[in-house]
């Protein structure tokens, strides 16, 4: 197959898939605010815009960005650190 047969054919498969079925567009075109649950091989990530355990992820993403210098120092870290200078 020819670079040009090859390009045309992944045009006319995108065009197939996302331009013209109508299912394709509403997916597409619509924004995360619109997500409620969210299934992942068959395990329920998010339920009615909620995430199970998202608090427990944000902490220790924190407190690592912390260790890192990406993120401000807790505030008992602050008393500690200012106590010490």
């Amino acid at each position: 197959m020819t670079q040009s047969a090859l390009a045309e054919s992944a045009i006319s498969s995108e065009l197939a898939t996302t331009s013209f079925a109508p299912e394709s567009r509403t997916i597409y075109s619509a924004s995360g605010a619109v997500v409620q649950s969210t299934v992942v091989a068959g395990r329920v990530l998010m339920r009615d815009g909620e995430v199970e355990g998202a608090e427990e992820v944000l902490a220790r993403a924190l407190e690592r960005a912390r260790r890192l210098g990406l993120a401000p120092p807790t505030a008992s870290a602050q008393g500690n650190s200012s106590a010490l200078a």
